[in-house]
């Protein structure tokens, strides 16, 4: 089963009203993009970018054209959103401490001058070192998918088939990003919970 509009569900460049293929933007509205929103407040962050990307949407629905280099933009920073709350931040802390705390046992009279333990300079090394990747991270990701769905906003039905690849990445973000917001005990119920939110669209038409 395709996590995805294919097919007859894909909408052409020329999309209005009367075009029956317009299942791209569709699933967008009805499904993804409520369910980012969702997942977004949950880490407290309310991004307007997503309000703007579900006014594109509505426009290419309708058969209107919009400012692709201004949604381009627009969808940049919402997934930027989507792909910081989708860093595994726990787990980039972790590994970092681990390698902070050896460095520190193998340098501990430069460290506890500098930092007064070993636990207070892995700290600061660890959640240094995890902020920047997440950083690096949610910009790499955002820049890259932003550029291919802005293509398939323009014309979904002509979209490289190499670029449904941005669409499977930005559904397995928001699982994992709403699974993140919980109880680690609670990732994988929660994060088939939102999958199985994020599919149900598409058994339905």
């Amino acid at each position: 089963m395709s996590l995805l509009p294919t097919g007859d569900q894909t909408v052409s460049g020329n999309a209005g009203p009367d075009n029956a293929n317009t299942g791209f933007h569709r699933w967008h509205l009805e499904n993804f993009l409520p369910m980012l929103s969702e997942t977004l407040a949950l880490h407290g962050d309310l991004s307007q970018a997503l309000d703007r990307v579900t006014d594109h949407h509505r426009a290419r629905l309708s058969g209107q054209e919009v400012d692709f280099a201004q949604a381009n933009q627009d969808l940049e920073d919402m997934l930027s959103a989507l792909f910081t709350a989708a860093f595994p931040y726990q787990t980039s802390y972790d590994k970092a401490y681990a390698s902070a705390s050896d460095y520190a046992g193998q340098n501990k009279k430069m460290i506890d001058d500098a930092f007064g333990s070993a636990k207070a300079y892995s700290d600061y090394y660890a959640d240094l070192n995890a902020r920047a990747c997440r950083k690096a991270f949610a910009a790499a990701n955002a820049k890259v998918h932003a550029r291919r769905l802005t293509a398939f906003l323009a014309d979904p039905a002509s979209a490289p088939r190499t670029d449904w690849e941005s669409q499977t990445a930005i559904v397995r973000a928001c699982a994992a990003a709403y699974a993140g917001a919980f109880l680690p005990s609670e990732f994988d119920q929660r994060h088939q919970m939102a999958m199985t939110r994020l599919k149900a669209a598409q058994t339905d038409r």
